[in-house]
């Protein structure tokens, strides 16, 4: 599954959703939010989190296996 981490900004606080927008949990911090979605993505069989900064722009995106990587590194 993938997950998004995205700020709320009606409650200051970082939100965890499934992608398609369904609410999974809350925290007060992005990298409390970052390590929720990772670890729900392991548990789940592997899938994207996609962190989305202050500014609505992707900031971060982690493939989590055993999920393929779609842009993998060149070398």
């Amino acid at each position: 599954m993938d997950y998004y981490v995205i700020k709320n900004p009606a409650t200051g606080l970082w939100e965890v959703k499934l992608k398609g927008g369904v609410l999974v949990s809350s925290h007060r911090t992005q990298d409390l939010a970052y390590s929720d979605a990772r670890n729900r993505c392991e548990r789940g069989g592997g899938g994207e989190v996609i962190v989305w900064g202050l500014d609505g722009k992707i900031q971060y995106r982690n493939t989590i296996s055993p999920k393929r990587d779609p842009f993998p590194p060149r070398g």
